[in-house]
């Protein structure tokens, strides 16, 4: 089994403890229900396992003569496991790669790990990535309470990025001079509106919406109503194709269906009575 195990590469030193099972073939045929035989080692990793004079005692002996068709499989200590690494960039002190320390670590805690926040650090703009796709997190809402339910346990390969202020709001679609603008606390999205030459004939108001730094989203559902613009927006402005038009008939046919209803719920209601 030795003379198999180096011709095959060794057994890498990741895992402390292993468990090798041989597989023989049982050629009894008076007994039926027996396909194979099994034969189990529980092996300690290290330097002497594969040398001729082992010292490890018998339980851990390789020195079996194979067989034809004999099958080994080496299987690795389930408890023995590679470091989990999470990566936290942007603006903290000390940016890079963290070891996992338990299944419990947070995103708070590596965050502290790192050095806490930097002074332009904004968590609205912040993410969590996870295989390539983002979490929505609330980073505001777990920095401010770490034992929220907003925090969130991280796990191996995770990607967290802090953002930082940019000062900016940055406005596209139907306005005559889309682009960056500074960010005035205060200001409405009218007032970006204004900034960026108003809306063009194509635009509509109730195609308009706000995107914010966190991935979250908001319209303009009224003529007077204006979501917050913070720090990082994205005012994005519509076109009138964009928005479905409102059809009489249809909304004459909902009110008489809704009414038709409710007459027959109040009739059958009162000769239940």
């Amino acid at each position: 089994m030795r003379d198999l195990i180096l011709e095959a590469g060794g057994i890498p030193t990741s895992n402390e403890f292993l468990k090798i099972e041989l597989s023989r073939l049982n050629k009894d045929r008076s007994s039926e229900d027996v396909l194979s035989d099994i034969i189990t080692i529980d092996a300690i990793n290290d330097s002497s396992l594969l040398r001729i004079h082992s010292k490890q005692s018998n339980k851990f002996n390789l020195d079996i003569e194979l067989m034809d068709r004999d099958v080994i499989m080496i299987r690795p200590d389930p408890f023995t496991k590679d470091e989990e690494m999470v990566v936290i960039e942007g603006s903290v002190y000390y940016p890079g790669r963290y070891v996992i320390t338990s299944k419990s670590e947070k995103v708070t805690d590596i965050i502290a790990r790192a050095g806490g926040l930097m002074a332009d650090s904004n968590p609205d703009a912040s993410e969590l990535l996870r295989n390539g796709e983002k979490i929505q997190l609330s980073f505001k809402s777990l920095i401010k309470n770490p034992r929220s339910r907003h925090n969130f346990s991280i796990v191996n390969n995770d990607t967290i990025k802090i953002g930082y202020f940019t000062k900016l709001v940055t406005i596209s679609g139907e306005v005559n001079n889309p682009g960056n603008y500074q960010y005035i606390k205060g200001r409405k999205i009218n007032d970006y509106i204004e900034m960026a030459g108003d809306y063009t004939k194509k635009a509509s108001k109730y195609a308009t919406f706000v995107v914010y730094p966190n991935g979250t989203s908001k319209s303009i559902k009224f003529l007077k109503s204006s979501p917050a613009i913070i720090d990082g927006s994205k005012i994005i402005v519509g076109r009138k194709e964009d928005v479905e038009p409102f059809s009489i008939t249809e909304y004459v046919t909902n009110v008489t269906t809704l009414y038709t209803d409710l007459m027959q719920l109040y009739l059958i209601a009162t000769l239940a009575a």
